[in-house]
């Protein structure tokens, strides 16, 4: 997959659920997800449930997904 936001947009209509990740690889190189992207993506659909997020990787797995959720938050306004 060269760049997920693209596959999400051609599946958008189908989706029956979300699962937020923190890091995505677009051509190969692993990025931040654009929370915020996704967030327009997700309100845009007719998706209408939860949204679970996900951290790997290295640091305190509180102290992430704490940062994470406050951006999720954010962006959902």
């Amino acid at each position: 997959m060269l760049n997920p936001y693209e596959e999400i947009s051609t599946s958008l209509n189908y989706t029956v659920n979300w699962q937020i990740k923190e890091k995505i690889f677009i051509n190969g190189a692993e990025t931040d997800t654009d929370i915020e992207k996704i967030v327009g993506m997700i309100k845009a659909s007719p998706y209408h449930g939860y949204l679970p997020i996900e951290t790997l990787g290295q640091g305190d797995p509180k102290t992430k997904i704490m940062a994470m959720l406050a951006k999720l938050q954010n962006a959902i306004g």
